[in-house]
């Protein structure tokens, strides 16, 4: 707070833990019902329904610079002042897309594994037991219609 109002300094390392994923990027932007735009990037998207219940955070996807980007946003509320402040927070799905990969693989390989091992298994089992039948109607077909 300075002379009454909300104000937002962030030293360079905090802004670098933002930076420090090799696979996403993450955006962030602090707003205030009061003084508009504080910190971050103008761009980050906020919930666009003006009805939003903000006594829990609101999780949804949007797009940030062409790129498919997963966002949260929550509303700080300060005992010093009226003002409301609006924190978003927007991050690229490159690694989510990968550990659904991932986790697709690894649940997928081996249930296809598992249904083929197990219908070869039902195959011969259903081949083997209908082959005293099979005996049979070929025993059957050689007879005579007199027979």
């Amino acid at each position: 707070m300075r002379e009454g109002r909300v104000f937002v300094e962030l030293p360079a390392a905090a802004l670098e833990i933002f930076k420090w994923d090799e696979q996403d990027k993450t955006y962030f932007k602090i707003t205030s019902s009061e003084q508009e735009m504080l910190a971050g990037d103008n761009l980050v998207p906020e919930p666009l329904d003006p009805e939003t219940d903000w006594s829990h955070p609101i999780y949804f996807n949007d797009k940030l610079y062409g790129e498919s980007v997963r966002v949260v946003s929550m509303l700080i509320a300060l005992d010093q002042t009226p003002e409301r402040l609006f924190v978003h927070v927007a991050e690229t799905l490159n690694k989510r897309r990968a550990m659904m990969t991932d986790i697709l693989l690894a649940d997928l390989i081996p249930q296809i594994v598992l249904i083929l091992l197990t219908s070869i298994f039902l195959l011969t089992g259903l081949k083997e037991g209908l082959k005293p039948l099979h005996l049979l109607a070929n025993q059957i077909a050689q007879r005579s219609s007199r027979d």
